[in-house]
């Protein structure tokens, strides 16, 4: 169905096998212990050691409720229910926040509102959640690591805010227009030459921007931003026969999915998969054959997505890259195209 295949969704079988194999005890995902970072010193503080664990927890309920397993699932039910309820117990129920930053925050956001709006419960913790996405945005419409500068609007973070809020709208939860008016004000600001003149040649969106200072991250290349930026737009209604739509995709279309840097492919999946026809036949064979061709056969890390090498696998590790992997080939059914025709 839109592209799938028998070798995908056994991939995906696999992948999710390997996630419940190496979830914690206590529900979560330790990011440490399968290659990503670990913050060990004994003067940190607890909670922020649990950072990354947040992060890559969400990531994996995120795969798990991809491939349509809820609390309730015979298969994979208590694998869920164990990652939800780590989570909860692990946001300050004053604030809606999770130790670290706002990557996490926003995984864990869109996680939170997934599971409530798949009937998983847990409403409290969608709702907190969904709080805070409007307390932590800043008056550029964007987020920023942290709320303790304002100024700075960084474009990767917003992503992860925009899917977690539409999510939360989608399963019912009170989230206003104006937040994403503000992400589309921010989105639109990225854009050289503005959203009427932005041209494949020249889709290299800005990383943040700080007053009027723009930035850009060579180390990280422009891909994953600038795919983060398309999408989110999608997402806020721009359609996908706009004349900047059009060359983003193209822009894409001769790009093309990067096997050493999953979180860019994911994005840009979601994206292309939203275009649909030409765009999504061609992007998703290279995706897809792949994703499928590199899944590790074989002993501990069998059903699992190598982490060495890719842009950002020292800081998730195994399971950052494995439940993102599963998350992207789940796109044939986790998520519908906007605009049917």
């Amino acid at each position: 169905l839109r592209g799938g295949s028998p070798a995908s969704e056994q991939a995906v079988e696999r992948g999710l096998a390997w996630l419940h194999k190496h979830q914690e005890p206590d529900g979560r995902w330790d990011c440490g212990k399968y290659g990503g970072r670990r913050i060990n010193h004994p003067e940190v503080k607890t909670e922020d050691r649990l950072a990354y664990d947040v992060a890559v927890t969400a990531l994996a309920t995120l795969a798990f409720l991809g491939a349509g397993h809820t609390s309730n699932s015979p298969k994979y039910g208590q694998t869920v229910k164990r990652a939800l309820y780590w989570l909860e117990d692990n946001q300050n129920k004053k604030t809606g926040q999770w130790p670290g930053s706002h990557y996490g925050q926003g995984i864990a956001a869109l996680a939170s509102a997934e599971a409530y709006g798949m009937g998983c419960g847990h409403e409290d913790m969608a709702k907190r959640a969904a709080d805070y996405l409007h307390k932590s945005q800043n008056p550029g419409g964007g987020w920023n690591y942290f709320t303790d500068n304002r100024e700075r609007n960084d474009t990767s973070i917003t992503g992860w805010q925009v899917m977690a809020a539409k999510s939360a709208k989608l399963a019912g939860l009170e989230i206003k227009d104006e937040l994403f008016e503000g992400a589309r004000k921010h989105f639109q600001s990225v854009m050289p030459g503005g959203e009427s003149t932005a041209g494949p040649a020249d889709w290299k969106i800005f990383y943040a921007k700080q007053g009027d200072r723009f930035f850009t991250n060579p180390e990280a290349g422009f891909d994953a931003v600038g795919a983060i930026t398309m999408l989110s737009l999608l997402y806020m209604n721009l359609s996908p026969t706009s004349p900047i739509a059009i060359k983003a995709a193209d822009y894409f279309k001769e790009r093309k999915p990067d096997a050493n840097n999953i979180y860019y492919t994911y994005y840009g999946t979601l994206a292309m998969f939203q275009m649909g026809g030409d765009y999504w036949k061609s992007w998703n064979k290279e995706m897809r054959d792949r994703l499928v061709a590199s899944q590790l056969k074989g002993g501990d890390d069998d059903g699992s997505w190598p982490y060495e090498g890719d842009r950002w696998g020292l800081g998730g590790g195994r399971v950052y890259t494995t439940a993102l992997a599963v998350m992207t080939l789940e796109v044939y059914y986790r998520y519908l195209p906007i605009y049917n025709k």
